[in-house]
């Protein structure tokens, strides 16, 4: 009866689970202009991670740098602009997050390793994004291979190489 970010949030839930994601996103772009989506970045994390989800990694990115600053220090807004940043081609601004402690990431979790490996494999080619899947998948490969992950980013749980988890020494 009354418009207000939650219900625009859960009926925007509602939407993206039977397949809508038009409709999603419209009531989310409404949220992003409610007074309360200044002051939970919850709205923000979420909907970041919907457009990363759908590919849309620059409108992710606007919203990254649309929000509060201490909204952009929130670790798990800090995992999606990264996200976003590897795939717009912004290298420059994931180097100094790979050394950054994050509190969030939980022991299992491979977003920051995935990260992390991508990352290398874009810095070796010169046109990653025009490379064809083979390539892509090769230098992908090598990275696993050869740019083992900083300790203190490393969450993933098994040493089986198949599964994208480290490997022993």
């Amino acid at each position: 009866m009354k418009p207000n970010a939650w219900a625009k949030r859960n009926l925007a839930v509602l939407y993206r689970s039977k397949g809508d994601g038009e409709a999603a996103e419209r009531l989310y772009d409404e949220i992003t202009k409610m007074p309360v989506y200044k002051k939970d970045f919850a709205f923000a994390s979420e909907y970041m991670g919907w457009l990363n989800s759908d590919g849309k990694y620059e409108k992710a990115w606007e919203i990254y740098e649309g929000c509060p600053e201490e909204y952009r220090q929130v670790d798990r807004m800090i995992l999606h602009a990264m996200l976003c940043a590897l795939r717009l081609g912004k290298l420059g601004f994931l180097k100094p997050l790979f050394a950054r402690e994050y509190a969030v990431i939980r022991e299992g979790e491979n977003s920051l390793t995935d990260i992390w490996f991508e990352y290398n494999a874009r810095l070796k080619a010169e046109n990653y994004d025009g490379l064809s899947e083979d390539e892509k998948t090769r230098l992908l490969s090598e990275a696993e291979e050869n740019c083992p992950p900083p300790d203190e980013t490393d969450f993933r749980m098994s040493y089986n190489k198949k599964f994208k988890y480290r490997k022993t020494e």
